[in-house]
């Protein structure tokens, strides 16, 4: 067995044309959607010569919310309010799940046939709705004159 190892796994989008013709419009016939980065096609290719393989991705769980929260580290330094505990916990858990979702949108399939047309294949959807619940769900802070 040949394990292989993607530290930047992607989503390779191919789009096919009919044709192409020069100063004309060219329209898609069809998309297509394969999980790519080399560690995944060289897996790709060992499975087509007929050997086993497993590919293994680093992006996902634990390392998603880290990434999340650098992103936030980094914004926190170019925004002109100071960003709190619960606001970078919203942000951080909606751009992790956004960005989780956008990169491996095969995780909706299992959805309803509406619930995957309203999130439209991407992450920006069930994000912008887990940031929402966070901000009603989560306890607001207490400003720093009722603390004392």
């Amino acid at each position: 067995m040949i394990i292989t190892v993607t530290l930047n796994p992607a989503l390779d989008k191919t789009v096919i044309l009919p044709g192409f013709a020069v100063n004309t419009v060219n329209r898609v016939s069809a998309t297509r959607l394969d999980p790519g980065g080399k560690g995944i096609n060289v897996s790709k290719v060992v499975k087509a010569l007929g050997g086993k393989t497993l590919a293994l991705g680093v992006l996902g769980g634990a390392a998603v919310i880290m990434f999340s929260s650098i992103v936030m580290s980094g914004i926190q330094l170019i925004t002109s309010e100071k960003l709190t505990p619960r606001s970078m916990t919203i942000v951080s858990v909606a751009l992790g799940l956004g960005y989780g979702l956008g990169s491996n949108t095969a995780v909706l399939n299992g959805l309803p046939q509406l619930v995957q047309l309203i999130f439209g294949g991407s992450g920006i959807v069930p994000a912008a709705l887990v940031a929402i619940l966070l901000n009603v769900l989560l306890p607001k802070e207490q400003p720093e004159a009722a603390k004392n």
